[in-house]
């Protein structure tokens, strides 16, 4: 089996049974993140993105899969929020990681959906704020970072952030 086929088969085992806050099974997040990835390298952490933050085997499973390719390991582990770790230190590790990067992009960009987050706004309010405010804040300290770096991709987060600006505007409309 491939690298890829293995790492959707320990995604779909690690988040069996899951759903997420919008009432779907967990899993269709991280495919739809992996799948609006260009790479396989990029792929592969894209679908492992939330295994070791979201199963208690996840670190494990993740490290011994990946063990000929410490590169995508380093991503995957780029990507996951430490338990207690602020976030801008979070987000600069993000940042620091191009493959990392990229994958925290289309999770973001999955997460603030219209869609997606137009259920969870009418199904829990409470939960759309917090979710939100989460969002609001990763994109803007990443955008603020690339932007005040020169970098190219600070346009394409630049347009994120008005995608969750927008969606948090629309939470006083009915």
């Amino acid at each position: 089996m491939n690298l890829l086929n293995a790492a959707i088969a320990l995604a779909a085992r690690e988040h069996d049974g899951q759903v997420d806050k919008s009432g779907e099974p967990y899993i269709l997040h991280p495919l739809r993140v992996m799948l609006a990835l260009q790479t396989e390298d990029e792929r592969i952490v894209g679908v492992l993105h939330d295994v070791v933050e979201d199963s208690p085997t996840g670190a494990e499973a993740v490290r011994t899969l990946m063990k000929d390719r410490p590169d995508l390991w380093a991503a995957v582990d780029a990507v996951t929020h430490r338990p207690s770790e602020p976030r801008p230190a979070y987000y600069k590790r993000v940042r620091q990681n191009p493959a990392a990067l990229r994958v925290k992009f289309e999770d973001l960009r999955d997460n603030t959906s219209p869609v997606r987050i137009e259920v969870i706004r009418a199904n829990d309010p409470e939960t759309y704020e917090r979710l939100m405010g989460k969002y609001l804040d990763a994109v803007q300290h990443i955008w603020s970072a690339l932007h005040n770096a020169g970098s190219e991709e600070a346009e394409d987060w630049g347009l994120l952030l008005s995608q969750v600006a927008d969606g948090l505007d629309r939470r006083t409309s009915p």
